[in-house]
């Protein structure tokens, strides 16, 4: 019998660019290691320019994907849904979170991070950006995201039984005012 493989969920808000473009690529090149499922929070179509570039290596992402995939049974699971319902549906447990530029468009977090733990293994990981403030828990900005503070995610992250594993603050994007600040995080279940 093969080794189990680990599963890995990739979230994103519209799951039409860089969530279909990672799980392409680790659907690619880890088939037999790993698998992969992707969602988002505003879920949308594939975005044109993530077919293009995933096309000129050999990885088709375009709107005929999910009927080829099917055909072909090269993709495990991909869905257009809310995460946390979709979560609570699929009924199975990840190794891995990944979620880059998503939980700017949620300003509580607490719900999500509470159904994530529940459909975490032991050591699971949450890797995740967020829009970086100091004022207190999170903020809705004029540009209609949220920004989260560092001590507001590591109070949620403890409440549901997290520790956290590597943080940095860094340069997200540039916008017209200048560079967004982010928070990188990674989180362990314990």
């Amino acid at each position: 019998m093969g080794k189990k493989k680990a599963k890995v969920l990739f979230i994103c808000t519209g799951n039409a660019c860089r969530s279909q473009i990672a799980h392409g690529l680790l659907r690619d090149m880890a088939p037999d290691q790993f698998d992969v499922f992707s969602a988002g929070s505003h879920p949308s179509r594939v975005h044109l320019n993530s077919i293009e570039v995933m096309r000129e290596i050999g990885i088709d992402l375009s709107e005929e994907m999910v009927r080829k995939a099917e055909r072909k049974n090269i993709y495990d699971r991909l869905y257009v849904d809310d995460i946390v319902g979709r979560l609570e549906i699929l009924k199975t447990q990840f190794s891995l979170f990944i979620s880059s530029d998503v939980f700017a468009y949620i300003g509580d977090l607490l719900p999500l991070f509470s159904c994530i733990k529940r459909h975490s293994t032991q050591n699971s990981l949450l890797v995740f950006s967020t829009e970086h403030t100091d004022d207190g828990d999170f903020i809705l900005r004029n540009t209609a995201r949220y920004a989260h503070s560092k001590d507001y995610i590591l109070s949620i992250a403890k409440q549901q039984g997290f520790r956290l594993e590597f943080f940095t603050t860094c340069n997200l994007r540039y916008e017209r005012d200048g560079w967004i600040i982010g928070g990188l995080f990674v989180l362990k279940v314990t």
